[in-house]
């Protein structure tokens, strides 16, 4: 089924610090945590910690950046080709550059200059629900569909992970139950499910970008 795009713009980027500079700028505000969050002029600043391994000379982090879109805005491209994720205009590096006084490791993390040098993407924030019936049909031909095939959230928030895992450890316990006979009847359980986590999973995305936030 076609994804819905919700109207917000999301950039993410990533990059590989010395273990040095995690220390000094970025562990003392994350501390054992993997994710720190601000929110600036109605902006979700975030940073994630992507690989921290003891003894490792470096640390990967990611940062996204996140807001609402608005009308005639030139960073929400709902319709862009899908390779068209690489292709950064130059308002976001202006929006970027015009954060006032980010605090570390902000204002490291989403330095504009590492900013320009390193690999971005635009992200789509798309939500779906795979039609019943659609699911049953192809559950009489022994396929399954579940995660994102049948109810895709968006990237960021983490409820597309979290759906994935549920999906795999309820349909192992509703095939050790049942068998695999008739399997299509495991979407009587699942779908209801399914409709609130990926309208739910919109509410939280806009929550996200109006709950004040801090970075300690």
């Amino acid at each position: 089924c076609q994804p819905n795009v919700f109207p917000f713009v999301v950039f993410n980027g990533r990059r590989r610090l010395s273990r040095d500079i995690f220390q000094d700028l970025y562990e003392p505000h994350m501390g054992e945590a993997n994710l720190l969050e601000t929110l600036v002029n109605n902006v979700l600043l975030q940073i994630s910690v992507n690989d921290r391994r003891a003894g490792d000379e470096n640390v990967e982090i990611s940062y996204t950046f996140s807001r609402s879109a608005i009308s005639q805005d030139p960073l929400h491209r709902p319709d862009r080709a899908v390779n068209g994720a690489k292709d950064i205009p130059e308002e976001f590096y202006a929006e970027v550059e015009a954060l006032p006084n980010l605090p570390q490791p902000f204002a490291d993390a989403f330095d504009m200059q590492k900013v320009r040098q390193e690999r971005l993407l635009h992200w789509l924030m798309r939500g779906s629900l795979t039609p019943r019936d659609d699911l049953e049909r192809l559950a009489e031909q022994s396929v399954i569909l579940m995660g994102d095939a049948a109810h895709a959230m968006p990237i960021i928030g983490g409820d597309g992970g979290n759906a994935v895992i549920e999906d795999a450890v309820t349909l192992a316990e509703w095939i050790a139950d049942n068998g695999t006979e008739d399997i299509s009847r495991y979407y009587e359980t699942r779908y209801r499910r399914w409709r609130s986590l990926v309208d739910g999973s919109a509410r939280r995305l806009a929550e996200m970008h109006d709950e004040p936030k801090s970075v300690l």
